[in-house]
Formats: structure tokens, C-alpha cells, sequence
């Protein structure tokens, strides 16, 4: 497929060839219990662009999934926020460009609060009290004729274990880092020996990994 991207002020935000696309959004809570929601201006469907929901975007290649959903997270809102752990993954098939869509929600820690919308992808950006983004995320489940969209099954589980007390850290995987020692390959092509050190998801009971023997 050729493409010419025409505009000449904006980087095109066609991917590249590839089998998966792969999505993160950040549930950005702060200590008021309210959650970072944005409205996008070009939704594909017409009827989402009056819902709300979480920021995020497309993964850069050699991206982690923490580094991305901080990096979306800032870009569209201008709120800095630290990643805490992967609350939930869907795929879906046949999606953009035919290709198959996998989409993680993280739950972020937010460093700041001032928002500044980005102004040529969000129409409005506003910090809701989490009851008021559970009902929005309820009235789209009604008005598709399902009983959860992936937003409202996430935050009424969200707001199921802050009622229980229990924080960010302990509702999903939480990444952690092993360290490619001698097997970092000088190549650099794939999969364990391209960087000195890489990140792996896993539940917060899992210990951390064990140093290198001398």
C-alpha cells in the first residue's frame, strides 16, 4: 500500500505495516478520587465523541507499556502521572488497517494535575469525580444494548477495591526488571539480548528477580 501523508504541520498517525496494533489508556486517579477523562474531537464513531474516556494512544516501537501510557497521558492532557500497574488487556481482531488491536488499561499515579488539552486530537479534558465517569461509562454500555463496555467493567472494579481500601499497586500486574547480563546479544535483534536490562508484567506477590551469580 503506498501513502503520502498531506498535511505538512503534523506527523502522519498511519502505523507501519504490522500484524498487531498495540493501545494503552491511563486511569490517572488523583487523591480526591477523580479520574483524568478526555473527549476526543475525531472519533471514527460518530457517537463517541460525547463520551468520555481515559487518555492513551499507540505504543512507540521500543516503547514499555509504562513509558507509553505515561507518554499519551501527558501529551493529550499535560498531567505528568507514574505508572502503578496493568489493570486489564483487550484484543480485538480485524481492527485498524486490518490489523489485530491489543489495548492495556494501566493505573497511573498522577506527578501533577494542571491540565493543558492537546488541542488538535481532545475537545475537553477535565478531571471527574469517579461516580460521575462510572455513570458515563454505564449510560454507553445502555445505549449499545451490552452490560459492560471495557471502561465501565474496569472502573466499577476500580472503585470496588478503593471502597476495600486497597491501593493502585495492589489492583493489577506490576512491571518489573531482569537484567539480560550475558546473554545481551552485540546483534541486538530480539527478545532477551537487545538491551542490557528488560521489563516484564507480572502480579505485585511475585518477588523481584534474583542478580546475576559472580
Amino acid at each position: 500500500m503506498l501513502l503520502r501523508w498531506l498535511p505538512t504541520d503534523s506527523p502522519c498517525p498511519v502505523p507501519s505495516f504490522a500484524t498487531h496494533i498495540v493501545g494503552c489508556g491511563g486511569l490517572v486517579i488523583n487523591a480526591r478520587n477523580e479520574v483524568l477523562c478526555v473527549r476526543e474531537k475525531n472519533s471514527l464513531r460518530p457517537s463517541a465523541r460525547g463520551m468520555w474516556k481515559l487518555p492513551g494512544g499507540l505504543m512507540d516501537l521500543g516503547e514499555e507499556v509504562s513509558e507509553a501510557t505515561a507518554r499519551e497521558v501527558l501529551e493529550e492532557t499535560g498531567v505528568h502521572a507514574s505508572f502503578e500497574c496493568v489493570l486489564a488487556m483487550r484484543t480485538q481482531h480485524g481492527a485498524a488497517f486490518g490489523r489485530d488491536d491489543f489495548y492495556m488499561v494501566s493505573a497511573m499515579t498522577p506527578l501533577s494535575e494542571e491540565i493543558s488539552v492537546q488541542e488538535t486530537e481532545i475537545s475537553e479534558c477535565r478531571w471527574l469525580p469517579i461516580a460521575e465517569y462510572h455513570a458515563d461509562t454505564e449510560r454507553v454500555a445502555a445505549e449499545r444494548g451490552i452490560g459492560d463496555t471495557m471502561n465501565s467493567w474496569v472502573i466499577r472494579n476500580v472503585m470496588r477495591q478503593l471502597d476495600a481500601g486497597a491501593p493502585p499497586a495492589q489492583w493489577g500486574w506490576k512491571a518489573f526488571t531482569l537484567e539480560a547480563g550475558a546473554a545481551q546479544s552485540s546483534a541486538k535483534v530480539t527478545g532477551w539480548g537487545n538491551r542490557p536490562s528488560y521489563k516484564i508484567l507480572g502480579p505485585p506477590c511475585f518477588e523481584p528477580s534474583r542478580p546475576a551469580p559472580p
